[in-house]
């Protein structure tokens, strides 16, 4: 950077955007136009203030009642390389996830930002980049993160959280009550494993039983429903079929994930019987992925690769929220998640959000994924 005289930050800006005819500082409203148009807002966005180039009004939202009910799945340790519609693995563990996948918007490389889930945790809910060396969740309390389901709560959404995790380990709790009108978790016993986890059949079983609650309590009133699992976390044992786990981790993954995908067609199943069927979207993705039988040279652990970070995602519901079903090869990353959920909830105020929606056109995009070793950067 010193031959081009920049400091480091703006060089590696330059050079992860691609912004390199960028005006010099000197030049103040060729920047902002710049800034603006790199931003690529929609054409009716109005502009509050000159002294402020990305501050913008946009179009009101839509009345509550005619927004969408929203289900946000975060499966734990969802692996790229084993399902079905992103690995093109056969015979497929997930029929359930790839026919979600194959009738929505499938994002085969879909990389979590930050690993391991606490990291991801907040990632995805404020569309902000994991600290390479620093947990947020735990080591920055104070901060005032922005996150989609405060704001969904804000305009009219019931909000509820169903963690398969205990959240007060790594201080996720702190975060669901201060985002979420309602958080379900297992809670910690003194006498039993501090970290106790719903398997993902109990944790199915109360999300259906959420959504019936609400459809007799709230049936006018839109959801905003978050799932985290944690029956696929390592050592990748399911409690319900009594089985004795195998001695190769990549046998125990399959049967987890078999079993989750199992899950998912029960609550499949009773999304379809809601009245609200037709105004639902489903938005699917892992928290990251983890190794199973990969050895990786000692160099590169604690850096971003495939087995920690390329995991899945879709998005799935009516043609007229989400579009066409299409698959989209180009990169996309849990900084998406937030501005994806805010545009279909129709909350059209300024945000902080470091991604860009989902569901907006297959241009190819730039995703980040940190971890203590290294950066990793994906393009196209």
């Amino acid at each position: 950077y010193r031959s081009h005289g920049y400091p480091p930050e703006i060089s590696l800006f330059r050079s992860v955007t691609g912004q390199d005819k960028t005006p010099p500082p000197r030049d103040e409203k060729a920047v902002m136009a710049d800034l603006r148009a790199f931003v690529a807002p929609p054409p009716e966005t109005r502009w509050l203030d000159e002294r402020w180039p990305l501050l913008r009004q946009e179009p009101a939202p839509a009345v509550a009642s005619s927004r969408p009910d929203i289900v946000f799945i975060v499966v734990e340790s969802l692996r790229g390389q084993d399902v079905g519609f992103s690995s093109g693995r056969t015979p497929s563990i997930t029929p359930n996830i790839d026919s979600l996948a194959a009738s929505g918007v499938a994002f085969p490389h879909y990389i979590a930002n930050g690993f391991a889930s606490a990291s991801s945790f907040i990632t995805m809910q404020s569309s902000t980049w994991a600290h390479r060396i620093r947990l947020v969740s735990s080591q920055n309390l104070d901060l005032k993160l922005d996150g989609f389901p405060f704001r969904l709560g804000q305009i009219g959404y019931e909000t509820v959280l169903i963690n398969g995790c205990n959240p007060e380990f790594e201080k996720l709790l702190n975060w669901g009550l201060r985002w979420y009108g309602e958080v379900d978790y297992q809670h910690a016993q003194l006498d039993s494993n501090y970290l106790p986890r719903m398997s993902d059949m109990v944790l199915t079983d109360h999300a259906i039983e959420r959504l019936a609650r609400h459809d007799r309590e709230n049936p006018d009133k839109p959801l905003m429903l978050s799932l985290f699992t944690t029956g696929m976390h390592q050592p990748y044992t399911v409690d319900e079929d009594g089985k004795p786990p195998s001695d190769d981790p990549q046998k125990r993954y399959d049967r987890a994930l078999g079993h989750w995908d199992t899950q998912l067609g029960r609550l499949l199943t009773a999304l379809r019987a809601r009245p609200r069927w037709n105004n639902t979207v489903i938005l699917l993705v892992g928290d990251h992925s983890h190794y199973t039988s990969e050895s990786l040279p000692e160099e590169v652990r604690g850096m971003p690769v495939d087995p920690t970070v390329w995991t899945s995602g879709l998005v799935a519901g009516p043609t007229r929220l989400i579009g066409p079903s299409r698959r989209v090869e180009a990169v996309r990353s849990h900084v998406d998640v937030m501005p994806t959920i805010l545009k279909l909830a129709g909350d059209r105020r300024p945000t902080s959000a470091l991604g860009h929606d989902l569901l907006g056109d297959g241009e190819e995009r730039t995703t980040i994924a940190v971890r203590g070793h290294g950066i990793r950067v994906d393009r196209g």
